[in-house]
């Protein structure tokens, strides 16, 4: 118990750290960081890897590959509508994709490893969770419990700081 100005308040361990972490105070900025983030990312990637290859479609594993189509058929054949294949990416796409082969130390392991990572351990796959945070993130979005806690919004905003991806 804490002795306030009118008494005594009750605030049990963890309550404050509760609260940080659930009070969605940064859920819709959050959200916009992320939106940005993965368009930044992925027109970085696309255009890195289309710069630098002749066919930069067998840059991008083939699993990412066949969902990305098949995504982007149902859409044309719903909607009538044809967008370019890489709109069909998503964070965790995108994460597979400067992983594959010899696309990190080639062309991404500087502009996607994170200031506060730059010594961390665990090479390219720990180097980029930060990605796959993001996409299970935006896969909860339109959920009523979704929530961005106090560690997730700081790394979001690290992040932030880094766009638009670009060679340093």
């Amino acid at each position: 118990m804490e002795k306030s100005g009118k008494g005594y308040s009750f605030l049990p361990d963890g309550y404050v750290k509760y609260w940080e972490d659930h009070d969605k105070t940064h859920n819709e900025d959050s959200i916009r960081i992320m939106a940005a983030t993965e368009e930044s990312a992925r027109k970085f990637i696309v255009s890195t890897l289309k710069a630098n290859s002749t066919n930069w479609i067998q840059e991008v594993p083939k699993k990412v590959y066949t969902n990305a189509t098949s995504e982007k058929s149902r859409l044309q054949y719903d909607t009538g509508e044809e967008l370019p294949i890489e709109q069909f990416f998503n964070m965790s796409d995108l994460c597979e994709i400067i992983q594959y082969g010899s696309n990190w130390s080639s062309y991404f392991e500087k502009v996607f490893t994170l200031p506060s990572e730059i010594k961390k351990t665990g090479g390219k796959k720990a180097k980029t969770e930060w990605m796959n945070i993001i996409d299970k993130l935006q896969k909860n979005v339109g959920r009523a419990n979704f929530n961005v806690t106090k560690q997730q919004r700081e790394m979001l905003l690290e992040v932030e700081g880094i766009l638009p991806f670009a060679t340093k």
